[in-house]
Formats: structure tokens, C-alpha cells, sequence
């Protein structure tokens, strides 16, 4: 955001484009700077113009009361968007996790699996949802078995009473959800016990290259955040 501030006009105009490719967390945290960019009567109209309309596009107090409206409509597909939405705004929306949540049982598959994988972007400010997770368990629907082993794993440590369901995940016979039960117990309880074969496993298997290099990636993470001997030895 600095780079607004530059006298040079090709400057200012790569920062806008640097900013627009940001996350829509990241934006958001920009917020208070966006706001002194907006006041600063120094700088040339078009970073004050830019300022003023992306606070307004970004702005959660006129964002998450339109998108809480929008989870109870009955189209289904306006509930799974702003389910979604609403979770790309990860802390910034924490007010709306308990709405979110609610959508773990919606009659519609999509809105119940952008239920799920919002609830994961809030990570562990939806700490609260863990029941309604393990509940959603019971669903058959493997993408959103997915999403809520996601979850469960961005929570974190809180979510350790789900733990033997995902152990028993790890005998599904789809190799997506075993690397997602593998990923959620090394982010819940450092499982490496449990991740690391499994893990090794699916990033040897010559068929099916975006989950074995998904859990090529997560050894890597395991790799780095290797903390004990038992751990270390399980990846050489």
C-alpha cells in the first residue's frame, strides 16, 4: 500500500494491481491503511477514489449483514455463495459462523459442502461447530466428508474429539479422503504416527497426480514442523 503513495503514476497503478491479486483476507486486513489513504488529502484523487470505493466493496460492517440475509434465501444457490463469501472473509466474519454452521444441514448438497469449507476458512474461531461436524460425519457424500475434514483440521487442537472419526477415514478406499484425514490429524494432534504412512503412501501412487502431489506437499509441511525423533524417523 505504500506504493499508492508514489509520485510515479505507473507506480501507483502496478500497486492496484498488486493489491486486487491479494487474498480477500489480506485486503481486509488493509482496511485501517485503506482508510488513511481515503482521508490523505495530499495524495492525487484517483488513489483517494480507489481508497474510498474498495472500503466500500470491502467493508464487513455492509458486507456480512447482506450475507447473513442471503444464507437464509431460497434459492440454493445464493445460500452457497454467501456461505462461501462469508467465508473468504475468514475472522473478519466470525459473527456469522453459528448461520454458517446451521447450513451443515441444508436439504442442498453444494450449500452444505460451502458450509463446510467455510466453516474451515474461519479456522479456529468456529470451535463451536465441531459438533455439528462430527454430526455432519455421518453424510455420505465424500466431497463434503472432505470439506469437513478440512475443518476439522484448520480448527486445530480443539477438534480432537473427532479424531477416531477421522482414523476411521483413513480406511476409505478414496485416496482424497485418506490424505484429508491424514492432513487433519497432523494439524490437530501432530499424528505422524497415523499421517505419515498414509501420506507416503498416496505420494507414491502412480495414478492420480493432484493427490500425490497434495500429499507430497504435506509431508513437506510435516517435514519442516518436525518437532520429536518419532516424527523424524517416520519421514526418512
Amino acid at each position: 500500500l505504500t506504493a499508492l503513495r508514489d509520485e510515479n503514476l505507473e507506480v501507483r497503478k502496478m500497486a492496484v494491481s498488486v493489491f486486487d491479486r491479494m487474498t480477500e483476507i489480506g485486503q481486509m486486513d488493509a482496511l485501517p491503511q485503506l482508510r488513511q489513504l481515503a482521508e490523505d488529502q495530499q495524495l492525487p484523487p484517483e488513489t483517494r477514489e480507489f481508497a474510498s470505493a474498495t472500503i466500500t466493496r470491502l467493508d464487513p460492517q455492509i458486507r456480512i449483514p447482506r450475507l447473513m440475509r442471503e444464507l437464509n434465501s431460497t434459492n440454493s444457490r445464493t445460500r452457497a455463495q454467501a456461505a462461501w463469501k462469508l467465508g473468504c472473509m475468514g475472522r473478519h466474519a466470525e459473527s456469522a459462523v453459528p448461520a454458517v454452521t446451521a447450513l451443515l444441514s441444508d436439504p442442498d448438497r453444494i450449500v452444505r459442502s460451502n458450509a463446510a469449507s467455510a466453516i474451515g476458512m474461519f479456522g479456529p474461531a468456529a470451535a463451536d461447530s465441531i459438533d455439528e461436524l462430527m454430526e455432519a460425519f455421518e453424510d455420505q457424500n465424500s466431497a463434503l466428508r472432505e470439506k469437513i475434514a478440512f475443518a476439522l483440521g484448520e480448527i486445530g487442537p480443539p477438534a480432537k474429539p473427532a479424531i477416531p472419526d477421522l482414523i476411521d477415514m483413513l480406511e476409505s478406499q478414496a485416496t482424497e479422503l485418506r490424505v484429508s484425514a491424514a492432513e487433519a490429524l497432523w494439524k490437530i494432534d501432530r499424528r505422524s504416527d497415523l499421517a505419515v504412512p498414509v501420506l507416503r503412501n498416496a505420494s507414491n501412487n502412480p495414478r492420480g497426480l493432484q493427490q500425490r502431489e497434495r500429499a507430497a506437499g504435506i509431508l513437506e509441511q510435516i517435514h519442516l514442523g518436525a518437532d520429536n525423533e518419532t516424527t523424524a524417523e517416520l519421514l526418512e
